[in-house]
């Protein structure tokens, strides 16, 4: 299904990624091998999604909104299950019934800064751009394929990663430059692999409809 071209650029992609991680592991900068785990889990699970949801929508029409809801809906069951038993879903249902930060629930009423108010609106806030975002995903996902959605996915995460380590103070070496480097060539690359290949099938649908083209002459 995939091209030759394909599998290299993602390979390129993890290379760049291994090396930055690579050179966190062995610099001054703050490095935590259950971060890294959970980053890794975290991709491998966004790849098999991508996948199930490219296979759900294109073989049972389903639309990217309806997809995303179906989807969100299950994992409100599960968290809110799992939220209830740990004790903090409780915890946050009286957080958000009374005014002030986390840090200032022991003040007075009148010192507390938070409104109840500017908290539901903050959470629907949150909630509403995190779904708007889900979808435009999903709608990468069923236009484009799984693998065009997990190479962006990728990219927004390592994007995060990048801006972290350049705001905050980490040493940076030559091994962090080539990781970056790597990373963004393999974007590149994809990029003008995909304009590439879009050209020519452009101009042979255009070369194949000028030999098709019917004659304008009728036959009386």
């Amino acid at each position: 299904r995939y091209r030759l071209l394909d599998y290299l650029i993602v390979l390129l992609m993890v290379s760049g990624l291994v090396i930055f991680m690579h050179a966190d592991a062995n610099s001054s900068a703050v490095f935590d091998s259950m971060g890294i785990m959970m980053l890794t889990v975290s991709l491998i699970c966004d790849g098999a999604i991508s996948n199930l949801s490219e296979t759900l929508m294109q073989n049972f029409g389903v639309g990217q909104d309806e997809f995303i809801f179906r989807m969100y809906s299950i994992a409100l069951i599960a968290v809110a299950g799992a939220a209830a038993a740990k004790g903090d879903l409780s915890e946050g249902i009286l957080f958000l019934s009374q005014p002030g930060t986390y840090a200032e629930l022991d003040l007075p009423y009148d010192e507390r800064t938070w409104s109840v108010m500017g908290k539901i609106t903050v959470i629907v806030m949150f909630s509403t751009m995190g779904f708007f975002g889900s979808s435009c995903s999903a709608a990468i996902t069923k236009n484009f394929g799984a693998l065009t959605m997990s190479i962006t996915s990728t990219a927004r995460k390592a994007t995060t990663l990048f801006i972290s380590f350049a705001i905050f103070d980490n040493e940076c070496t030559i091994e962090h430059i080539a990781g970056i480097v790597i990373f963004i060539t393999s974007l590149i690359w994809k990029s003008l692999a995909k304009s590439r290949i879009r050209k020519k099938r452009a101009k042979l649908t255009f070369e194949t409809e000028a030999f098709v083209k019917p004659s304008s002459h009728h036959v009386v």
